[in-house]
């Protein structure tokens, strides 16, 4: 929705009719033979392991790294075959988040990594960024595949010199 974050948004209702209509095409066009699910690891230096399924930043650390990595995006093995492989086109729904590759692809069992940076100028100000990074398959189809959140949180600083304001 239009002014509102992913966050915003949150998970929502399912919409089963529009559910059913998609899976209609998935079925006529033989996309459910084609399905996988994938499992993402990503840093998030507040957690115990400093990994979690999306990038979170929540103390402005992020200053330091040039970039981060989403890595590794691993598929479920859904397809059961011997040979896979699928190429994916990466795009952010924000400005601020930029994934530094344009593709990626996931080859048998081999994992991904997606690198992200940020732009600095326009996450500057004290508050919360929340943007998403979506890989579509290749060939054509638009087909979303996975995506990645990410989470920036740009404290406020108290000191004496704004009065601890």
């Amino acid at each position: 929705m239009n002014g509102y974050t992913n966050l915003d948004q949150g998970a929502g209702y399912i919409n089963v009719i529009n559910s059913y209509e998609l899976l209609k095409k998935y079925l006529r066009n033989n996309e459910h033979q084609k399905f996988e699910t994938y499992a993402i690891s990503s840093f998030a230096p507040n957690m115990p392991d400093a990994k979690a399924p999306n990038l979170y930043i929540r103390d402005g650390s992020y200053r330091q790294v040039k970039k981060f990595s989403l890595s590794p995006i691993k598929r479920d093995n859904l397809i059961k075959s011997d040979k896979f492989y699928r190429n994916y086109n990466l795009k952010s729904d924000s400005d601020w988040l930029m994934p530094i590759q344009k593709k990626t692809y996931i080859r048998n069992q081999q994992s991904a990594t997606v690198n992200v940076k940020f732009d600095r100028k326009k996450i500057g100000e004290p508050g919360l960024y929340n943007a998403r990074i979506t890989a579509t398959r290749d060939y054509g189809s638009n087909t979303p595949e996975f995506s990645m959140m990410a989470t920036v949180i740009i404290p406020y600083h108290f000191d004496a010199s704004n009065k601890y304001k």
